[in-house]
């Protein structure tokens, strides 16, 4: 890492994430030290900085012909806290989003802090730290001005904060198969790993699960989840951000005006029946089958009306009925509730699945980077029996 510019003057601290590196050396100072390490800063006095093992190493020009030696030490991760970091990235879909656009997400850092794993110095007595000059004061200007410089650097590469620490994320994450260096994914999800069977223990559904479902705790989210976008990403011509949020205004818009129709129409399968619900390698529904009275009967509705008149017999506002059916037909309704208020919030984010050769199509996520709405989610799927969906792929994608 080169010093500093005599001909260009940097703002320090531009970055949420720069500014936490300096929020501890500017709550002290020692007779307008903190001002003069900057303008040591600026001009250029920091001759050299070397970062190894947690050792920041530098030399300072000051009022001697000889620099001063500088070293601060950063403490090093565990190899615990290391793999708690990488984990939390590669789980949160919004943490990922964030990396990709080589940002340094703050949920990250609140996920750091609540596990006890400090990022960002409180206090510089955090990090020992030397100069060889006679200043009595700790941080000295000389020290202050590599600390600015290194605030610098943290604004321009987020990741510099986590090598500080001993832990090269982009190549720990690269290890995990995501190259945030390539700016995308080594390896897309496919059609037939996301329908590979897993294998699954019979459940019995909580009953008191289903009175403590309330979905009127999901908040509008939509905007949140945008400002981790930048507007015109590599992959699009216009501005990204404008046009993925009309969808989620469009969507939210749908998912409020979605009313139970007309009761009289005929319904695509009885209350009490259990349900499977088949899809085909699109991940469209093709088909259902149901159980009753041991005896498996298939669907008889069309493919290219199917999905609409499934979801209409599941709108309802008879909760009586609801209660009395069976638990697939219970669940299926309470997913599709859900469903409807993580659109109505925007509370959802994109994925891109592989459905084909050379074919795609966006799967859409619950946005569980939530509490709220990850708390909602586990519930479902500890009251979800298992085999309630079922995809048909090809001969060679199964």
């Amino acid at each position: 890492m080169k010093g500093g510019s005599k001909t260009a003057v940097p703002a320090y601290g531009k970055t949420w994430w720069g500014q936490q590196w300096l929020n501890a050396l500017t709550k002290i100072d020692w007779s307008n030290r903190l001002p003069r390490g900057r303008a040591y800063a600026n001009k250029g006095a920091v001759k050299d900085i070397q970062i190894k093992n947690g050792i920041i190493e530098a030399k300072v020009q000051g009022s001697m012909p000889r620099p001063y030696k500088v070293t601060v030490n950063i403490p090093a991760f565990t190899e615990r806290e290391k793999q708690q970091l990488v984990d939390e990235v590669l789980t949160n879909p919004a943490l990922l989003a964030q990396f990709l656009n080589r940002e340094l997400p703050a949920d990250l850092n609140d996920f750091a802090e609540r596990n006890g794993i400090r990022v960002f110095p409180r206090s510089w007595a955090d990090f020992p730290m030397n100069c060889s000059c006679p200043d009595f004061a700790e941080p000295c200007k000389h020290l202050a001005a590599v600390v600015y410089l290194i605030a610098n650097e943290i604004d321009r590469n987020p990741f510099v904060v986590f090598q500080l620490h001993g832990l090269d994320l982009l190549q720990a994450l690269k290890n995990r198969n995501l190259d945030v260096k390539k700016g995308t994914a080594v390896s897309i999800l496919t059609a037939a790993e996301l329908a590979k069977p897993e294998p699954f223990d019979p459940i019995t559904p909580d009953e008191s699960i289903w009175s403590t479902l309330d979905f009127s705790r999901i908040s509008p989210i939509g905007d949140k989840l945008l400002k981790l976008l930048p507007d015109n990403p590599i992959f699009w011509e216009k501005n990204f951000k404008n046009t993925l949020g009309k969808a989620y205004k469009l969507a939210a818009k749908g998912a409020a005006k979605v009313e139970p129709e007309d009761p009289r129409k005929p319904e695509s399968f009885s209350w009490h029946h259990d349900l499977t619900l088949h899809f085909d390698a699109s991940f469209c529904l093709d088909r259902l089958s149901f159980r009753d009275n041991d005896e498996q009967t298939a669907s008889d509705s069309q493919p290219d009306n199917l999905s609409q008149h499934f979801g209409n017999t599941l709108l309802t506002d008879d909760l009586r009925a609801v209660e009395q059916a069976s638990d697939t037909v219970r669940a299926l309704y309470w997913i599709q509730q859900f469903c409807l208020k993580l659109l109505e919030n925007g509370a959802i984010l994109p994925q891109l699945l592989q459905v084909g050769k050379n074919s795609f199509a966006v799967r859409w996520l619950p946005a569980t980077n939530e509490t709220t709405v990850k708390t909602l989610f586990d519930q479902l799927l500890s009251i979800t029996p298992a085999n309630v969906v079922r995809v048909s792929l090809p001969n060679n994608q199964a």
